[in-house]
């Protein structure tokens, strides 16, 4: 008797990729249509919040932007552990600023998981906020995140926060606080490789941070008082100008945009009444900016954003 071994397989129909974005919790909650294994999961760690202004001076530093991992053909069941990365808070005088929190995916901590991020620094004293450093992630594609400004002897305006690594490189470094003819605070830098711009002239204005054609995100205060403005596309928020508050870096809305991280937070400007205020990191993982120059204690830095974990898959 003759006859023909047939071999039946059984196809599965798959669905256009699907995206989930995780801002908080502790366990992944998989879709109900979850094939088991992810196309990709992305990290960023969170960012560090600006430095207490503890100096003679009482200007401040810029908190270091969250690093950036990407891992490909993740393996992980419903309920793994996971963290995103928290926000540093940013430092008031006599009172420390704070790191920003490692972001990991699948593992009881950054080391032992299938993909993560580690945060950024908070800046202290006349030390700038270190990046989350590409060395310390999990995955197959990693950037760090950028550090923070510093100041100088003769600084006045505060220092901007670093930008957050994303797909497209590196963090930039925030500004540094502008000397003591020129009193803006420095822009913060820009996410994904565009960096910030320092402290402006002898006027109001501020420094820019870094956009997504490097030209300066945040215009500085226009006028006394008036805070820097908020980054774009992927930018920092720019420094603050005379009295000025730094603006804050660019926000969520810039992952779905541009794919990048957030810009770092403007530094606070020079001021004779309230010093101005460091701005806060765009999201995700940006780095605060640090507060500026007055004769007395006064206003607070800028805390850094929550990191974010993003995951691509192919449904069943």
């Amino acid at each position: 008797m003759s006859g023909k071994l047939g071999f039946i397989g059984m196809l599965l129909s798959r669905g256009a990729q699907q995206t989930v974005i995780i801002t908080s919790g502790t366990t992944f909650s998989a879709p109900s249509d979850w094939p088991g294994i992810a196309d990709s999961v992305e990290c960023i760690g969170g960012g560090g919040g600006g430095a207490s202004p503890g100096n003679a001076s009482f200007i401040a530093v810029g908190g270091g932007g969250g690093g950036y991992s990407k891992a490909l053909n993740v393996t992980a069941s419903n309920g793994c552990t996971i963290q995103v990365g928290s926000a540093g808070a940013g430092g008031t005088v006599g009172v420390a600023s704070g790191n920003g929190g490692d972001t990991w995916f699948n593992g009881a901590s950054l080391a032992a998981s299938s993909c993560g991020a580690k945060g950024g620094t908070g800046g202290a004293g006349s030390a700038f906020g270190v990046g989350g450093a590409a060395a310390s992630g999990i995955g197959s594609t990693k950037y760090s995140g950028g550090n923070g400004g510093g100041i100088g002897a003769n600084s006045r305006g505060g220092a901007g926060g670093g930008g957050a690594a994303g797909p497209a490189g590196n963090g930039g470094a925030g500004g540094n606080g502008g000397s003591t003819g020129a009193y803006c605070g420095g822009g913060g830098g820009g996410a994904a490789g565009y960096a910030g711009i320092g402290g402006g002239p002898i006027h109001p204005a501020g420094g820019g941070g870094g956009n997504s054609s490097n030209t300066g995100g945040g215009a500085g205060g226009a006028a006394s008082g008036v805070p820097g403005s908020a980054g774009t596309v992927g930018g920092g928020g720019g420094g603050g100008g005379t009295e000025g508050a730094g603006g804050a870096g660019s926000s969520t809305a810039e992952w779905i945009t541009a794919g990048s991280g957030g810009g770092g937070g403007g530094g606070g400007g020079w001021s004779t009444g309230s010093p101005g205020a460091g701005g806060n990191g765009g999201g995700y993982g940006a780095g605060g900016g640090g507060t500026g120059w007055k004769s007395a204690a006064g206003a607070a830095s800028g805390s850094g954003s929550a990191g974010v974990i993003v995951i691509t898959y192919t449904p069943i």
